[in-house]
C-alpha cells in the first residue's frame, strides 16, 4: 500500500468541512497558546516593575556627621527611588503605608526610620551602629512581588552599603593621612627622644657619683649635728643659767642703785643733818650749859623735892586701899606741871615726868598704894642724883661737840660725796645689768632654738642620711633604667623611622579613589557568555517545549496512530505506522515552524542561530509525535494518552527548564537524563542564545535515536496487532 496515497486520503478527512478545517487549524496554532501567549505575558516581567504600587514612608531627620557636614539620607533617598522608577513608588504615612501592605493596595512598604541619618552620621566613631530600613511583605499580595522586592531591597541596600562605606572610608582615610603625619612627628620625636635618653644615661651615671658623695658626706653631717645638738642643749642649759643669774644680777643692781640712790639721798640728808645738828648742837650745849646752871641754881629745891617723894613714898608704903583719890590726882598734877617747868629739860627730868605721868594714869587705873609707893621712891631717887648727872651729861655734850666739829661733819661730808659716786655707779651698774639680762635672755632664746634646731637637724640628717642612701639605691636603679630606656628609645626610634618610611600619606584624588575602592572592595567582573536578552529568551526552551509536546497530544487527538485500511491490508507494520505517522508530521512541522516565526519575528526570540533552531524544533516536535504515538499504539488510544500526559507532567519538574535540575528533589534528579524533554530544552537553549557544544550533538542524538526506537517499537506492536483479538474488539478503556 503506497504510503502517500494513505496520507492523502487521511488529509481528504479534514477537507470536507468547515469544522475540519478550522480544527486542522487550531490544532496547527494550538502550541502558540503555550509558546507564544505565556512567553509574551512573562517575556519581560521586571520592565514594568515601575507599575507595582509600593509604599514608601519618610520619617528621617536630617543629622551632622563628626565632620561638621549636615546630611538628610532619607530624602535624598525618596529622591533617587522615585527618580529610578524601577518600583511604583508612593510617597505616604506609615498608617496608610500599614493598612495598604494589609489591604493589597502596595504590594510591600519600605519605611525609612526617624534615626536613619543620624545612625549614618554616627558611621567611624563610638556609636557606630548599622542603619536599618524596615521592609514589611505581604505574600498573600503576591509571593512573586514579594520575591522581586526582597530583590530590588538588596540593591538599594547594597548602594546605601556603598555610599555610607565611602563616606565611612573617607574619613578613615582622612584619619590615617592625620595618623601618618603623627608617626612622622613621632618618628622625628623619638629621634630626638634617644639622643636625651642618652644624655640621660650619662647624667644617671654621674648621679650616681653624686649620690654616693652626698650619702658619705650626709653621714659626716649627720655626725656633726649630732655633737651639734648636744653641745647646743649644754649651751641652752648654761644660757639659762646665765640668763637666771643675769636677771637677779640687774634685780639686785636695780635694788642696790635704789638702795645708793636712797643712800646718796640719806647721805646728802645726813650730811645737812649733820651740819644741822652740829650748828643746834652748838645751841644744845649752850642750852644744856644754861639749862645746868639753872638745874644747880636750884639745886637744893630738886633735892627737897625728892626728899619729900620719898617721905611720900614712905607714907604711901604704909597705906591701904587705892590711891586714887582727887587729892591725889592734884598732888601729882602739881608735881609734873613743876617738873615741866624747869628748863631745860634733861632726860631725867622727862623720866620723872613719865613716870609721875603714868602714876597719874596707873591712880585711874586704880592701882595699888604699894605700887604708887615704889614709884615716887624711884623717882626720887632720880631727882636726889640729877644735878650730879646733869654735870656729867653738860661734859658729855661738850665733848660730843668736838666730836660733831672736828669727826662727823667731815665724815658726813666725804660720806655724801662717796655716795654720790655709788649711786652713779650702782644706776650705771643697774642699766648695763639689765642690758646684759637682756642680752643674757636673748641669747638662752637664741642657744634653746639653736638646740632646738640642733636636735630637729640631728634627726633630718638621720633621715638624710636614710634617705640618701636611698636616694643612692634608686640612683643606681635609675641608672639601669635609663639605661634601659636608652636602649628602648633608641629601638622605638628605629622602628618609628621604619613605621615613618612605610606609613601611607593619601593626596585628596588618591583618598577618594581608595575611599571607594574601599566601600566597594570587591565588583564582579562578570563575563557573561551566551547573554539571555529577556527573561522571555532564557524562558523560551522551556515553554518551546511545553508547547510542541502539548501540540503533539492536540495532534493525536484527532489524527489516528495508525489508519485501519492499512490494519486491514496485508501492509508492512512499519508502512502502517508511517500511514498514520505521515500526516503528523505535516502536521508537527507546521506548528513548529509556526510558533518558530511568532517567535523569532513578533516577539523577539532574536535566536543566535535560528535556522536550526527552526529545524531542531521540527526535529523536538517529530521527535514527541514519534513518542507520542508508540505510547497510544502500545497500550492503546487511552492509555497511551494518559501516560503521555503523565510524561508531559515529569518532563515539567524534571527536565531542568526553569530551576537548576540541582535543586530540585532527587527524584526527579534521577529522571532528569531519561526525560526527552531534557534534551529538547538544552539543544534549543543553545541555538537560542548561543554556546553551541558537544551537548547540542548529543541532544540531536537522542531525539534522533527516540524517533527511531519509537518508530520501530510501534512498528513492531503494529504488525502484532493486524491480528485481532477480544481486547481489541472490546478495550477496557476507550476514547
Amino acid at each position: 500500500m503506497n504510503i502517500f496515497a494513505t496520507l492523502s486520503t487521511e488529509l481528504k478527512r479534514f477537507w470536507r468541512g468547515s469544522l475540519t478545517k478550522v480544527a486542522v487549524l487550531i490544532i496547527v496554532l494550538f502550541p502558540l497558546i503555550y509558546g507564544a501567549l505565556y512567553l509574551w505575558a512573562y517575556w519581560s516581567p521586571t520592565t514594568n516593575m515601575g507599575s507595582m504600587p509600593v509604599a514608601l514612608v519618610n520619617e528621617d531627620q536630617p543629622a551632622t556627621t563628626s565632620q561638621g557636614e549636615q546630611i538628610d539620607v532619607g530624602k535624598q533617598l525618596v529622591e533617587n527611588l522615585q527618580e529610578d522608577g524601577s518600583l511604583g513608588w508612593r510617597l505616604v504615612d506609615a498608617k496608610t503605608a500599614a493598612d495598604g501592605v494589609s489591604d493589597g493596595d502596595y504590594y510591600f512598604s519600605l519605611v525609612i526610620p526617624s534615626d536613619f541619618s543620624s545612625t549614618i552620621a554616627a558611621a567611624g566613631t563610638d556609636a557606630a551602629a548599622p542603619a536599618k530600613l524596615q521592609v514589611t511583605y505581604n505574600d498573600a499580595n503576591s509571593y512573586l512581588a514579594t520575591t522581586l522586592g526582597k530583590s530590588a531591597m538588596t540593591k538599594v541596600r547594597d548602594s546605601l552599603a556603598q555610599q555610607t562605606s565611602e563616606q565611612t572610608a573617607n574619613g578613615l582615610l582622612v584619619g590615617i593621612n592625620t595618623l601618618s603625619d603623627g608617626i612622622h612627628q613621632a618618628s622625628d620625636g623619638s629621634a630626638q627622644l634617644a639622643d636625651g635618653s642618652t644624655q640621660l644615661v650619662d647624667g644617671s651615671g654621674q648621679l650616681v657619683v653624686g649620690m654616693n658623695a652626698l650619702a658619705s658626706g650626709a653621714v659626716t653631717l649627720n655626725t656633726g649635728a649630732a655633737q651639734l645638738a648636744t653641745g647646743a642643749d649644754k649651751l641652752a642649759v648654761g644660757t639659762q643659767q646665765a640668763k637666771t643669774g643675769s636677771a637677779q644680777l640687774a634685780a639686785g643692781a636695780q635694788t642696790l642703785a635704789q638702795g645708793t640712790q636712797k643712800t646718796d639721798s640719806g647721805a646728802q640728808q645726813l650730811s645737812a643733818g649733820v651740819q644741822s645738828l652740829s650748828q643746834k648742837y652748838d645751841g644744845l650745849v649752850n642750852e644744856v650749859s644754861a639749862a645746868n646752871s639753872q638745874v644747880q641754881a636750884h639745886r637744893d629745891t630738886i633735892q627737897r623735892v625728892g626728899q619729900d617723894a620719898q617721905t611720900l613714898s614712905d607714907q604711901l608704903a604704909t597705906l591701904n586701899g587705892g590711891p586714887n583719890t582727887p587729892e591725889t590726882q592734884a598732888a601729882l598734877g602739881q608735881a609734873i606741871a613743876g617738873l615741866k617747868a624747869i628748863q631745860p629739860q634733861t632726860d631725867q627730868t622727862a623720866q620723872a615726868i613719865a613716870r609721875l605721868e603714868a602714876l597719874k594714869t596707873l591712880l585711874n587705873s586704880s592701882g595699888s598704894w604699894q605700887q604708887i609707893s615704889g614709884d615716887l621712891s624711884a623717882g626720887a631717887k632720880t631727882l636726889e642724883g640729877l644735878p650730879d648727872r646733869l654735870n656729867d651729861a653738860q661734859q658729855q655734850v661738850v665733848n660730843g661737840q668736838d666730836a660733831i666739829h672736828k669727826e662727823l661733819v667731815p665724815g658726813a661730808q666725804q660720806l655724801a660725796a662717796g655716795t654720790q659716786q655709788v649711786t652713779e655707779g650702782a644706776q650705771t651698774l643697774a642699766q648695763k645689768a639689765g642690758e646684759l639680762s637682756a642680752g643674757v635672755g636673748q641669747l638662752n632664746d637664741g642657744a634653746q632654738q639653736l638646740s632646738d634646731g640642733a636636735t630637729k637637724l640631728a634627726g633630718g640628717t638621720g633621715d638624710l642620711v636614710t634617705g640618701t642612701n636611698s636616694a643612692s639605691s634608686g640612683a643606681s636603679q635609675l641608672n639601669d633604667g635609663t639605661q634601659q630606656l636608652n636602649d628602648g628609645a633608641q629601638e622605638l626610634s628605629g622602628k618609628l623611622s621604619d613605621g615613618a618610611a612605610k606609613a601611607p600619606s593619601f593626596s585628596d584624588e588618591s583618598r577618594e579613589s581608595n575611599a571607594k575602592a574601599t566601600a566597594d572592595p570587591v565588583q564582579v567582573d562578570a563575563n557573561e557568555h551566551n547573554l539571555a536578552s529577556a527573561l522571555g529568551q532564557g524562558f523560551a526552551p522551556m515553554f518551546t517545549m511545553l508547547a510542541l509536546f502539548v501540540g503533539g497530544v492536540i495532534n493525536w487527538l484527532v489524527l489516528r496512530p495508525f489508519p485501519k485500511r492499512p490494519m486491514a491490508s496485508n501492509a508492512s507494520g512499519f508502512r502502517t505506522v508511517m500511514a498514520g505517522f505521515a500526516p503528523a508530521i505535516i502536521m508537527g512541522i507546521a506548528q513548529a515552524v509556526i510558533l518558530f516565526v511568532v517567535l523569532q519575528q513578533v516577539l523577539g526570540l532574536d535566536a543566535q542561530h535560528p535556522v536550526w533552531l527552526a529545524l531542531f524544533m521540527v526535529l523536538v516536535s517529530l521527535s514527541f509525535l514519534a513518542l507520542q504515538q508508540m505510547l497510544i499504539i502500545v497500550f492503546g488510544s487511552a492509555p497511551g494518552r494518559v501516560v503521555s500526559i503523565i510524561l508531559l507532567m515529569l518532563q515539567l519538574t524534571s527536565a531542568g527548564g526553569t530551576y537548576p535540575i540541582e535543586t530540585t528533589p532527587a527524584f526527579f534528579q534521577a529522571l532528569h537524563p531519561y526525560m526527552p524533554g531534557t534534551y529538547a530544552i538544552e539543544g534549543m537553549r543553545q541555538l537560542t542564545v548561543g554556546g553551541i557544544d558537544g551537548r547540542m550533538t548529543g541532544c540531536i542524538g537522542f531525539l534522533l535515536g527516540m524517533l527511531i526506537v519509537a518508530l520501530t517499537i510501534s512498528s513492531i506492536t503494529a504488525a502484532r496487532q493486524k491480528v485481532w483479538n477480544m481486547t481489541r474488539l472490546h478495550p477496557e478503556i476507550e476514547v
